[in-house]
């Protein structure tokens, strides 16, 4: 296969935190498909001279089907375009990019899969909650709080994430927060574990919201927050507030100097 359809990661948002390559691709590009969650300061980066075309889904809303972008992904790249899928995060951390990388493989297409900085990663670091840590955490698990179509029930993964003893963290979740919370409490992950929602990670509109898992839900709910949001469960969350007592008692300390 000779021609090939690059599959990027565009992260979590904040330009500064996309890769060179990324970077370099898109400023050559002829053909830019993006998902509805690039925000316009990364495609800020793409040549004046590309076509642009949104595509995807947000919040259940189809703007273009899977079949319509990969077919017009292949006809544009045996046209000899140099063609750019972009996706939010990292393309195939729940971003459909291994069913991509399948369909253009049989339409005569060659893939090459770009990283990018998944939220699962950033959005905890960027509210300044480590996903390990020492005595806390010593792994975490990553699932998505969305279900397929017609799925009633979460299925055998949230069995896991109830049990699992380092920190747990939820993509695609934020307008199910109380079920997931509740979810993982009903499966015997302790009411009072340390939770937190964080929300548009890497925007300058960047809010986070701690709490338990008995009351983060309604706390998410007080505040009003934007999404995409990245939920995180676990002892870990811990570390964040013990970072903001600490930083409040140096700037009481500086008041009274």
């Amino acid at each position: 296969m000779s021609v090939v359809v690059h599959l990027v990661g565009a992260g979590p948002g904040d330009p500064d935190l996309l890769t060179v390559r990324a970077a370099r691709l898109l400023a050559d590009a002829d053909l830019v498909l993006h998902d509805q969650l690039v925000p316009d300061e990364i495609l800020a980066l793409v040549s004046p001279a590309a076509e642009v075309v949104p595509v995807g889904r947000r919040c259940g809303s189809v703007v273009v089907g899977h079949p319509s972008v990969v077919a017009r992904m292949a006809h544009a790249a045996h046209r000899g375009l140099r063609v750019v899928r972009l996706k939010g995060g990292d393309p195939v951390v729940f971003g459909r990019g291994g069913e991509e990388v399948l369909d253009l493989a049989a339409r005569g297409v060659a893939t090459e899969l770009v990283p990018g900085i998944s939220s699962a990663i950033a959005a905890p670091e960027l509210a300044g909650i480590p996903l390990t840590h020492r005595g806390l955490a010593a792994g975490f698990l990553v699932l998505t709080g969305q279900r397929r179509a017609g799925d009633d029930e979460l299925g055998g993964d949230w069995d896991l994430a109830a049990r699992f003893s380092g920190t747990v963290v939820v993509l695609m979740g934020a307008g199910r927060c109380a079920q997931l919370c509740a979810a993982l409490v009903d499966r015997g992950r302790a009411g009072s574990t340390p939770a937190a929602m964080i929300a548009a990670a890497g925007r300058p509109e960047q809010r986070t919201v701690t709490g338990c898992l008995a009351d983060l839900a309604d706390r998410v709910a007080d505040a009003d927050l934007p999404t995409p949001a990245v939920l995180v469960v676990g002892d870990v969350v811990e570390v964040l507030a013990a970072q903001r007592t600490a930083e409040a008692g140096r700037t009481s300390t500086a008041a009274c100097l």
